[in-house]
C-alpha cells in the first residue's frame, strides 16, 4: 500500500489558482461519529436564452426520463451537466441532483429540485423545494434543500420573492441580500443575510470551505468528485478548515489539507482513504 503525504508544495498559489487552507479548532462544534452525512443535491438554475452544452468533462450526458407527464433529469456522484428546459431557460445540475418538471412547462412554470437551485428571469416562475414554495417575478435567486437535513434555505441575489411554507400557509417576503431558513415544516420562516459569492462559488467551478467542519468538507468532496471517502484515526477534537480551490483535482486539495491539518491519504480509482497522524 502506499500511503501519500501532503506536499509542501502544494502551497504555492499559481496565477491562476489562488489557494490558502487555515486549520482552526472550536470546542462550539461537537464531533460527529458518522462520515457519510451527505449534502443534498445541489442545482443551479439560471434562465437565460443560451444553448445547451455540458460543463462536466470526461463524463457522458444522462438524459432526460420521462413518465407520467414528467420530465426527470437527474446527474450522479460526480457528474455536472447543464439541461435547457421547453421555455429556452437553462438549470445547472450539479453532482447527485435532479430536477423535475412537467411535459407542459410553459404553461406552468413549475420546478421541483432536490438540492440548489440559482435562478435569473423576468418571466414569472415557481420552484417547489421540501415543504416550501417560492414565487418569483423578475429575480435572480437561489434554492438549497437538503432531504436528509431540515433545513431549506432561499437566497436572494437581485429582486423581490415570496417563500411560503405550504404545508401552514407561513410566508416571508425577501429583498436582495436576504435569506430565509426553514427547519422542521410548521415552524417559522427565519431570516438572514448572507454574501454572494459564497452563494454561487459551485457554478465557477470553485470549492469554498469557510471554516467548515472537517467531517462536511469530506463529504463536500465525495460528492464533488464522485468517489467514497473512508477516515482512519479522525481526532476527537473539533476541526475546520478555510479554502478556496479553483478547478483543482482532488489530490492536490487532499496535498493542502493533509499538510495543514495532519494527515495522510491513498488513492485507489474512485476509493480515497483518509489517516490522521
Amino acid at each position: 500500500m502506499v500511503i501519500k503525504k501532503a506536499r509542501i508544495r502544494s502551497m504555492i498559489p499559481t496565477p491562476d489558482n489562488k489557494l490558502h487552507t487555515n486549520l482552526k479548532t472550536s470546542s462550539g462544534h461537537p464531533t460527529s461519529a458518522s462520515i457519510f452525512m451527505k449534502y443534498a443535491a445541489a442545482i443551479a438554475l439560471i434562465l437565460s436564452t443560451v444553448a445547451y452544452y455540458f460543463i462536466k468533462s470526461g463524463q457522458v450526458e444522462s438524459a432526460p426520463v420521462k413518465a407520467s407527464g414528467l420530465v426527470t433529469k437527474f446527474n450522479p456522484s460526480g457528474q455536472k451537466s447543464q439541461l435547457q428546459l421547453p421555455d429556452g431557460s437553462v438549470a445547472y445540475l450539479n453532482s447527485e441532483s435532479s430536477l423535475k418538471y412537467n411535459e407542459e412547462f410553459k404553461e406552468g412554470r413549475v420546478v421541483e429540485v432536490n438540492g440548489e437551485v440559482k435562478r435569473d428571469s423576468v418571466n414569472p416562475f415557481k420552484v417547489k423545494a421540501n415543504h416550501l414554495e417560492v414565487t418569483a417575478l423578475g429575480t435572480s435567486f437561489n434554492v438549497k434543500a437538503f432531504p436528509r437535513e431540515n433545513e431549506t434555505e432561499i437566497s436572494l441575489l437581485s429582486g423581490l420573492l415570496l417563500v411560503e411554507d405550504r404545508l401552514n400557509g407561513n410566508s416571508a417576503t425577501l429583498y436582495p441580500g436576504e435569506a430565509a431558513n426553514s427547519g422542521i415544516p410548521g415552524q417559522r420562516i427565519q431570516k438572514s443575510v448572507f454574501t454572494t459569492e459564497s452563494v454561487i462559488y459551485w457554478t465557477k467551478g470553485i470549492i469554498h470551505f469557510d471554516s467548515t467542519n472537517i467531517i462536511e468538507a469530506i463529504d463536500f468532496l465525495e460528492k464533488w468528485y464522485g468517489v467514497n471517502i473512508a477516515v482512519k484515526n479522525l481526532p476527537p477534537r473539533p476541526i475546520t478548515c478555510t479554502g478556496k480551490y479553483t478547478n483543482e483535482n482532488l489530490e492536490n486539495i487532499l496535498n493542502i489539507l493533509g499538510f495543514s491539518i495532519g494527515f495522510e491519504y491513498e488513492i485507489r480509482g474512485k476509493t480515497v482513504e483518509i489517516i490522521f497522524n
